[in-house]
């Protein structure tokens, strides 16, 4: 029997798939959380569960990503306007892009999926195709690039819009990469992108 619910589940984290609803999203650098630092991390919420364990995991991931631990591919300007570029190409057409950050090992993006397009292909689309141009720039590729899971959260409300999009804007000020979010080249809050006019079909 076809499953008609939209949570999916990948790996350990549900996922909402409903087209109506706009999600903030985040995907890491495979490298980006070493073994240890997850484990250490599963130690301190043991004794949790259900969401309370959900958001606590996240904030405490998302301190150690702020570190800049593993290879930090995203630094680089090449490698982040890839994914850049990847966002901003199928903004109007599977999604509406409101607000997104390339960090150097992870990706905040708040977005709408447009119907029939589900979360599931999206994340799948960025990850495919931004995973395949970086690593052939790389001289030392990364196999993978990208994290099996992406952390997801749909937007309850206009206050918690509001709260993900300043959150979103601060992280690179967070992390200490700069002073003020439009200082940032790789977020929406600083970065003069312009759309190519003929960008390769990506799948």
């Amino acid at each position: 029997m076809k499953n008609s619910s939209p949570w999916t589940f990948r790996g350990y984290l549900p996922h909402l798939n409903a087209s109506t609803r706009s999600q903030f999203i985040t995907y890491r650098l495979a490298d980006s959380l070493p073994k240890a630092v997850i484990e250490r991390v599963n130690r301190q919420l043991e004794q949790l569960s259900g969401d309370s364990y959900t958001r606590k995991r996240m904030t405490l991931l998302e301190k150690y990503a702020d570190k800049g631990l593993g290879s930090c591919v995203l630094k680089e300007r090449r490698n982040a306007h890839i994914v850049i570029e990847n966002l901003n190409y199928f903004n109007g057409v599977r999604y509406t892009l409101k607000e997104w950050v390339v960090m150097p090992n992870h990706v905040h993006i708040l977005i709408k999926p447009l119907s029939p397009w589900t979360l599931d292909k999206i994340s799948h689309g960025w990850k495919s195709y931004t995973g395949t141009r970086i690593n052939r720039q790389l001289s030392n590729p990364l196999h993978p690039i990208w994290q099996r899971e992406i952390w997801d959260r749909y937007v309850r409300d206009e206050n918690h819009a509001k709260r993900i999009v300043h959150y979103i804007r601060m992280n690179p000020v967070k992390a200490g990469l700069c002073s003020r979010p439009e200082d940032w080249p790789f977020g929406s809050a600083g970065c003069q992108f312009t759309k190519p006019s003929a960008w390769p079909v990506v799948n």
